[in-house]
């Protein structure tokens, strides 16, 4: 869990609601089973934000929900 919300704390503010590990309805290149890590945030915006992460190398792969971007930190 460590690795997830490190990853997570440097590009998204909020407070971790809930965490998913889950098998991808698809498979890599190798045929491979992918496992993501489905996490909810409620940023300072209030809106709630599911974002998900390949558990392998913590890719960020997609962002949902309701002005999410407001919840990334700035890059500066």
């Amino acid at each position: 869990f460590k690795r997830i919300a490190g990853a997570l704390e440097t590009i998204y503010e909020g407070d971790v609601i809930e965490v998913e590990l889950e098998d991808a309805d698809f498979t890599g290149p190798n045929c491979d089973v992918i496992f993501l890590y489905e996490i909810k945030i409620l940023p300072p915006q209030g809106n709630l934000v599911k974002l998900k992460f390949d558990a392998k190398n913590l890719e960020l792969l997609t962002v949902d929900g309701h002005d999410s971007e407001k919840a990334r930190k700035n890059d500066d």
